[in-house]
């Protein structure tokens, strides 16, 4: 998978839902990903575990296939 086409996407869902990158990582008080971790996902720089992947679907309130579903609309942006 394109670490820059997934990076993107998790950046776009978690924009229209107005979240920050802070509140994406958060589980309660508690920091459950890093945000730097998080800012390489989203700048295609590192491949995300499944776990993490889960966890910001789930952050999302998307399922992973949802996150992970890249459309041709998405390569051809």
């Amino acid at each position: 998978m394109n670490l820059h086409l997934l990076g993107g996407r998790i950046k776009k869902l978690r924009l229209e839902k107005k979240m920050t990158q802070e509140a994406l990582c958060q589980r309660g008080n508690q920091e459950v990903i890093c945000i730097k971790t998080l800012q390489r996902i989203e700048c295609g720089k590192v491949a995300a575990r499944i776990t993490t992947l889960s966890f910001i679907a789930k952050q999302l309130d998307i399922s992973l296939e949802e996150l992970i579903h890249i459309n041709s609309q998405d390569v051809l942006k």
